[in-house]
């Protein structure tokens, strides 16, 4: 997979991230969840390739989930269900997601993110 990033042009962190990797001089083809509908088929292979659960996957500090969903809910889904959801609504994905050859990293972690930089580097 070519190195994605899926985020949101008005979110800070979003754009921390994408500072940081024109800082370091890597190219990511970026996506924003609220004007691109990411297809079934690239979300699912974002999952798969992170080898995490789809639960990590959503925004459960986010204004909107907190108002509309509860952690018990989203557990009690199947999972097309929750990928459903997490393609019909941006407000539900926890961003950004950031796809580096075939690492995905989930939120902004800065020290993991540039831990691999450097590793790829070496």
């Amino acid at each position: 997979m070519k190195n994605l990033l899926l985020g949101y042009k008005k979110c800070s962190t979003s754009n921390k991230l994408v500072k940081l990797l024109k800082e370091n001089r890597i190219d990511v083809k970026r996506i924003d969840i609220f004007e691109e509908k990411i297809s079934h088929d690239l979300m699912l292979d974002i999952i798969n390739l992170s080898s995490k659960s789809i639960d990590h996957f959503f925004n459960k500090n986010g204004k909107y989930f907190k108002k509309n969903y509860s952690i018990e809910h989203i557990n009690k889904l199947n999972f097309q269900d929750k990928l459903d959801l997490l393609l019909h609504n941006g407000y539900m994905i926890k961003r950004p997601i950031l796809v580096l050859d075939n690492q995905v990293f989930i939120g902004f972690d800065e020290r993991a993110i540039n831990n691999y930089i450097l590793d790829c580097n070496k």
